[in-house]
């Protein structure tokens, strides 16, 4: 099974996007500190709910990070692989900054808050969540295998 479909099956069950994230992938890898991952990314979802860092990027991050550590690769080749994972992320979303204010800036009020509520920011954190994902796994499966 994909980390995909475990991250969406957990987004569609309330869970944030760096819960949704850490948690699909490492359940996917068969990792069982996922459980601790579950409680210790509560606080990051929409940017640490300040519109800092995306909560998919810092799951997904501490995810494979977490999977390349336990497989043995230094910490230098794991920097690698994670600014190789920020990049592509910055490709795909068109974007030079990996913030959660900046990549749903489409969805701000008039106070510069972004609107949770939205369906639209909904699809396009999905839309990111998916992408973000698919490329660390593709990352892991050429890394370490599943």
């Amino acid at each position: 099974m994909e980390s995909n479909r475990i991250v969406l099956k957990l987004w569609n069950n309330n869970n944030n996007c760096a819960q949704s994230t850490a948690v699909g992938i490492l359940k996917n890898h068969n990792d069982p500190s996922y459980k601790i991952f579950q409680t210790a990314f509560t606080s990051f979802g929409g940017g640490m709910g300040e519109g800092s860092i995306c909560g998919s990027i810092s799951g997904t991050i501490a995810a494979v990070s977490k999977l390349l550590h336990d497989k043995g690769f230094e910490d230098v080749i794991i920097k690698d692989k994670i600014n190789d994972l920020k990049n592509n992320s910055k490709k795909i979303f068109n974007s030079q900054s990996l913030d959660c204010k900046v990549l749903l800036k489409d969805f701000q009020d008039e106070n510069g808050d972004v609107n949770y509520g939205h369906q639209g920011r909904r699809n396009r954190c999905t839309f990111m969540m998916n992408e973000i994902v698919k490329y660390a796994d593709k990352l892991l499966n050429s890394s370490v295998g599943n």
